[in-house]
């Protein structure tokens, strides 16, 4: 069986239910339950893939956090917090993607909080008018580096997903391309860099976790 998201409360309450199937003897829905156990296997299957480590090479680079797709560029960004501009790239998860959810760079966590209640559908190009960004629900990450650089990373619900579940707490260390999480079903995602970092990536560009490169440090900094 390869890796899944799935507690092993799932896994067992599956068998429960298909022993029962069983004694009451219910082919048709012992057939339609093993076709649809393993449709939600591929949903929240978990990536089993070892990334070789390269130290002189990572220093300075972020890689993409998730797998999908990039949307959107948006540089001289203001971010709540923060005089610092900021670049901002979006990115959709699709429902059929791996949904984990892997550090950028090697950093701590300096913090997360859930904010808003209202989903969005992934798919939308622009805001809608009867929403703005604080009502979104979402849960907002912020990681600090070496280098003390802030990059923050916003995971907002999609009205078909959930919520991001995060397996660090604040104060945490992991390395770069660390699993920290995963986000159900997917949805969208802002990755907030500060100006010093070189954008090496082009809209509508497909990502993939822990490989595609993000950005940089602009070696002119």
């Amino acid at each position: 069986m390869f890796n899944t998201y799935l507690s092993t409360f799932y896994h067992f309450l599956f068998l429960i239910i298909l022993i029962i199937c069983w004694l009451f003897n219910l082919p048709f829905l012992i057939l339609f339950l093993f076709f649809s156990y393993i449709g939600i296997l591929l949903l929240f299957r978990r990536s089993s893939s070892s990334y070789q480590e390269e130290p002189a090479f990572k220093r300075g680079v972020l890689f993409s956090p998730v797998n999908g797709k990039i949307t959107k560029v948006t540089k001289n960004t203001t971010l709540d917090g923060s005089e610092v501009p900021h670049t901002e790239v979006k990115m959709i998860i699709h429902p059929w993607n791996e949904t984990g959810i892997y550090l950028p760079i090697s950093s701590e966590i300096q913090d997360f909080f859930l904010s808003g209640n209202k989903g969005l559908f992934r798919y939308f190009k622009k805001l809608p008018k009867n929403l703005n960004y604080k009502n979104l629900d979402k849960l907002s990450l912020t990681l600090r580096n070496v280098d003390s650089d802030m990059i923050r990373m916003d995971f907002i619900r999609c009205i078909l997903g959930s919520l991001p579940e995060i397996f660090v707490m604040p104060g945490d260390r992991g390395k770069q391309q660390a699993n920290i999480g995963h986000f159900p079903l997917g949805g969208t995602v802002y990755l907030y860099l500060p100006d010093k970092y070189e954008i090496l990536i082009t809209e509508l560009e497909q990502i993939t976790a822990g490989e595609t490169l993000i950005a940089g440090v602009n070696p002119i900094d």
